[in-house]
This record gives structure tokens, C-alpha cells and sequence, in this order.
């Protein structure tokens, strides 16, 4: 039978955070304070964005993605990044390409601020499906940080991985340079995790 649904993208309510906190502790093994749950209804401060993909006529909710835009080491050329803190999307809605929809979406808001030169999150080394879709929507493993998560009282490694977003640039004398081609070159490689408590699943 045809999936009659319609999905759509939107922002957080405050009567979203409950099953947003139950979606959370059904998707991914690390734990999440109160305080960030908190921080995905502050709107006035620039921290975490929450998007929440639901059913149109139903307002069934299958997916979240929460990301922040944060800067980077290379701050004299004003770079920032977006950070994918969690992103899932429920059991009973998966292999349908909804994960792939969301993550899209996401990427694409996150591309509206100028300075961004990537997307980066961490991923468990075992999640292979989550780093398949990662790496066909043009994210590559950057590094392998090891005992990053600590689940069940036993460590787990994770990727680092990452998408750079290619901005190009036309200078005063006519010459076109890349944003990609400058970071490659210039910045450094950190083994040190961002966020012990990130976590993204299909």
C-alpha cells in the first residue's frame, strides 16, 4: 500500500520536548542531561537547533536532528562549522530515505550561515549504515577517536567525520579562490572529541 504521508520539516515546541526526550532515550545509548534538553527550547541564545521531521495530517513525529554552529581554530578567517550533536530517525520509519530527507535538510540550514566551511559529528566505528549514508551524501571519515563514548560502563570508538562546503570566492584582482582549499591546507588535525555526548544513528 502507498505511503500516503507527508512530511515536514520544522522548529521545536515546547510541548514537542517530552517525546523528543523519549525519541532520545530510544535511539541513542548516551545519555543526555536535562540541561541539554533545556537548551533545544532556547531561542534566545545561539546554541542548539532542533528540527523535528512529522507527518503533516497526523503530527506523528519520526526523526530529530540537533545541531549548533560553533567556531573553529582558524579564527582570523572568522570559520565556523555545524555540529551535529544527535540525529535519528525511529525504528518503525527507517529504509524509507526519511534519514537521508532530514540530514539534507539539516545540511541545508546549516549552509545558510556564510562562515560555515563544514559539517562534522561523531559516529560510532560500528555503525555502518549511519556511516554509509554519511559518506553518500559526500561526509568522509576524518579521524578515529578512540574510548570517545562510554556505554553501558564499556568504552566505544568513534569517526570523526565531515562534509566541506565549498564556497567560492571572487578577490579584488579577479582571481577565484576556494574556502575548501584553504582549510585543507591550513587546518590542523585535532584527535581531541568535541562533544563526548554526541550520538547519531540511522
Amino acid at each position: 500500500m502507498e505511503d500516503t504521508r507527508r512530511w515536514i520539516f520544522r522548529d521545536i515546541h515546547e510541548r514537542d520536548l517530552p517525546e523528543v526526550i523519549s525519541l532520545h532515550e530510544e535511539l541513542f545509548p548516551v545519555k543526555y542531561s536535562r540541561k541539554f534538553y533545556d537548551s533545544l527550547l532556547d531561542k534566545n541564545s545561539a546554541g542548539m537547533v532542533t528540527i523535528i521531521m512529522q507527518d503533516l495530517f497526523s503530527e506523528t513525529i519520526a526523526g530529530v536532528c540537533t545541531f549548533r554552529i560553533q567556531s573553529t581554530p582558524n579564527s582570523f578567517l572568522k570559520a565556523r562549522e555545524g555540529y551535529i550533536a544527535t540525529f535519528g530517525i525511529k525504528t518503525d520509519f527507517r529504509r524509507q530515505g526519511l534519514g537521508r530527507n532530514l540530514l539534507e535538510f539539516a545540511i541545508k540550514e546549516m549552509e545558510k550561515v556564510e562562515e560555515i566551511y563544514r559539517v562534522c559529528l561523531h559516529v560510532k566505528t560500528d555503525n555502518d549504515a549511519a556511516i554509509a549514508l554519511y559518506k553518500s551524501l559526500g561526509f568522509m571519515i576524518k579521524s578515529r577517536l578512540y574510548n570517545h563514548y562510554m556505554i553501558d560502563n564499556e568504552e566505544h570508538d568513534a569517526f570523526e567525520v565531515e562534509k566541506i562546503i565549498v564556497r567560492e570566492r571572487v578577490d579584488v584582482s579577479g582571481s577565484v579562490w576556494s574556502l575548501k582549499s584553504v582549510f585543507s591546507s591550513s587546518r590542523p588535525v585535532s584527535q581531541k572529541p568535541s562533544d563526548h555526548g554526541s550520538c547519531c544513528l540511522m
